[in-house]
């Protein structure tokens, strides 16, 4: 396989539903926490404080209005490592380096459950039986509805709980095949079963250069080779009722990974192929090792890497098809997440911020893309407020 190493329209319905949702619960915690008086954009300058409450501060930058709308909360030891957020937006779960996980209520902003390593002790002393966790860091973590957890750990073990039963919940499968860390977990929702695709399936991706597919009851499918270094970040493409035409991927299984090659690799797994997009060589900025993807549509992936460049990338080319260099300030972007139907990326990077951008083609005919800022961004150029490419 070629390895690289280092040197739809947004459905508006879809998505005034999904910012109406998210601007009530920002008003709701606002009135429990100081109220939600005063938030007028008139007269802010830029990059300048516009207001603080307690450990609320929101920002005017370039024109861009950024707000933290909720307190930070602690329900780890250790640093939290991994976040996955459940379809509807109510519950999430976080993983941690002390080997735990915790459930959050989004709604109340407060951790429900804490399970693994930590939940053992207390569970033991109500005169449950133990749940086994994590015997070291979890790294990854994604969520299958509201009551199915998949996560991965340094331990080189990728597990699945059910939160139905149990205050520490129960572990249901325990899937053995990696010969190291597990950087990476995604699931295919089961949905595609429906839609006559082939149901539920576990992605996991690890130090070892390895992508592995796993069933819903937990049993080896394959292992996608290709990357010539660690396997960093893992995404699957939306279903979103089975239906390609509205952003998703339909009936056709699909992945995207980034690794430390420097390769961003979209697998069509009924195929068996792939499509190679090499980031280190990439654009006039180059690139690194990719740290982040995150799937749009079919055929669209969205990378960003250690040297601080958001990229989207499409199958009709080889190169990026946006390019923006410094989208962070030249610090680099750990994570990055797409909403499909409203075209809306974000990113959020090592320099505790996290950025809002929409994708937007602009002409389809002629491939014309462009990026462009919503929150947490200034607005453009290439360092950071947007790109465009042809």
């Amino acid at each position: 396989p070629q390895t690289c190493m280092p040197p739809a329209r947004p459905r508006q319905d879809a998505a005034e539903g999904a910012a109406a949702k998210r601007l009530r619960l920002a008003q709701a915690h606002l009135r429990r926490h100081g109220g939600a008086e005063g938030l007028s954009d008139a007269g802010a300058a830029k990059g300048k404080v516009v207001r603080t409450a307690g450990n609320r501060e929101e920002r005017e930058e370039g024109g861009m209005r950024a707000a933290a709308v909720f307190e930070q909360r602690r329900a780890h030891r250790r640093a939290a490592t991994a976040v996955a957020v459940a379809d509807g937006d109510r519950v999430a779960v976080s993983g941690s380096k002390d080997r735990t996980l915790a459930l959050w209520d989004l709604e109340r902003g407060a951790a429900t459950r804490v399970f693994g390593a930590k939940a053992d002790a207390a569970a033991q002393a109500a005169g449950g039986a133990a749940v086994k966790g994590h015997s070291d860091e979890v790294l990854s973590a994604a969520m299958d509805g509201e009551h199915k957890v998949v996560s991965g750990s340094r331990d080189g073990l990728v597990r699945l709980w059910d939160l139905r039963v149990g205050f520490s919940g129960t572990l249901a499968l325990e899937m053995k095949g990696h010969r190291g860390a597990v950087s990476s977990v995604a699931i295919r929702s089961d949905d595609g079963a429906a839609a006559g695709g082939g149901g539920a399936a576990i992605f996991s991706g690890g130090f070892d250069r390895a992508v592995k597919i796993w069933d819903a009851r937990g049993a080896y499918v394959e292992t996608l080779f290709g990357h010539a270094a660690e396997v960093l970040s893992l995404a699957t493409c939306p279903i979103l009722g089975g239906v390609a035409a509205k952003g998703g991927c339909g009936r056709v299984e699909r992945a995207a990974s980034g690794g430390r090659d420097g390769c961003v690799r979209l697998w069509k797994v009924a195929e068996g192929t792939q499509l190679v997009f090499d980031n280190a060589r990439a654009g006039g900025a180059g690139g690194g090792a990719v740290d982040a993807v995150a799937m749009l549509r079919d055929g669209v992936v969205v990378s960003g890497d250690d040297a601080g460049v958001l990229r989207v990338w499409s199958t009709a080319k080889k190169k990026p098809v946006i390019d923006v260099a410094g989208a962070h300030g030249g610090k680099g972007i750990t994570a990055v997440a797409a909403a499909p139907r409203t075209g809306a990326v974000a990113s959020g990077s090592c320099d505790g911020v996290v950025r809002v951008w929409r994708v937007a083609e602009l002409e389809a005919a002629t491939r014309r893309w462009r990026l462009e800022p919503l929150m947490g961004a200034g607005g453009g150029g290439s360092g950071g407020g947007g790109g465009a490419a042809a």
